[in-house]
């Protein structure tokens, strides 16, 4: 009876651990959960596992200023949500579905081109001046909470509504002058062929005081208003 009672105890163990570390409170050591292994490996070629222990740990997250893991095949940026000091992000030409950047509020350069993503909300990235998210397949990107954006390109994707009213910013850190009177496409709205209205903070747009470039080419539909909706305007 003693020796049942004994085996009973040792297979409680490994429960009684579980229960302990879901109590534990996540130290600075310990390794960020980042799935794709195409992620994490892209982090450490860029010599951001200090310690050389094949993860990356919280505390070396939150040291990462500038990111840049184009090109990697990357399907998944989870884990991201731990550089919470991250202030540039380029993942550009990879395989990425979605992008959660709720975690980096000091975002200010984002360039996330040629993916997979449907939607990409920048509400919780104030900072934000430049996002390039060209040759997507978003229907809906949301930048109403990002007053200092001076550069947008989202051309190539299935926009059919978009919302700049709050963004006056656009276009005012670009030298015409200084560049000889040279176009940069400060908004990019290209090939964008279901993108109906683009709501603006005033008419005409782009203003005449304002030497912003504007690119609707291959976005017949494009009408430039002042009355703003809610969401996506209706079929």
């Amino acid at each position: 009876m003693h020796r049942n009672i004994i085996s009973c105890a040792w297979l409680l163990v490994p429960f009684l651990l579980i229960l302990v570390g879901c109590d534990r409170e996540r130290g600075p050591y310990d390794p960020v959960p980042i799935p794709d292994s195409r992620f994490r490996y892209a982090l450490i070629e860029e010599g951001y596992d200090r310690n050389f222990d094949k993860q990356i740990s919280y505390s070396e997250a939150e040291a990462i200023i500038y990111l840049d893991v184009s090109e990697r095949l990357i399907t998944s940026m989870e884990g991201l949500e731990a550089m919470i000091n991250l202030e540039e992000l380029n993942c550009y030409n990879n395989e990425i579905e979605s992008l959660d950047l709720s975690g980096n509020p000091l975002l200010q350069t984002l360039d996330c081109a040629e993916n997979y993503l449907d939607s990409l909300d920048l509400s919780a990235n104030p900072d934000l001046i430049v996002v390039d998210c060209s040759r997507n397949q978003l229907t809906d990107l949301n930048v109403s909470n990002n007053l200092s954006l001076t550069f947008l390109w989202c051309s190539s994707n299935d926009l059919t509504y978009l919302d700049l009213s709050a963004n006056e910013a656009l276009g005012s850190a670009w030298d015409y002058t200084a560049n000889e009177g040279y176009c940069y496409n400060e908004i990019d709205l290209r090939y964008n062929p279901f993108l109906q209205e683009v709501c603006v903070w005033e008419l005409p747009f782009p203003p005449e005081y304002r030497e912003i470039c504007v690119n609707t080419v291959g976005s017949p539909q494009v009408v430039f208003t002042t009355s703003c909706l809610e969401g996506e305007p209706d079929e």
